[in-house]
């Protein structure tokens, strides 16, 4: 179900949400990328492509947004 503003609720066409995460999953990876790419410009690919893997694991995003 989802409200969206609307004053009648409507039933998603979606019936699970696996495409939406693999959109957000390459959302984050690109973010990462980008932020990295201008950060670090001294390393090269090969330590760049280890941070960002690092950095979008699931469990370290999730450790990210807890509250203390």
């Amino acid at each position: 179900m989802s409200r969206f503003g609307k004053t009648k609720e409507t039933e998603s066409k979606l019936s699970h949400n696996e495409r939406l995460e693999f959109l957000g999953d390459a959302v984050i990876e690109f973010i990462t990328t980008v932020h990295l790419f201008y950060i670090f410009t001294e390393y090269q690919e090969g330590a760049l492509a280890t941070f960002r893997g690092a950095i979008v694991q699931n469990k370290n995003l999730v450790r990210s947004f807890k509250k203390p």
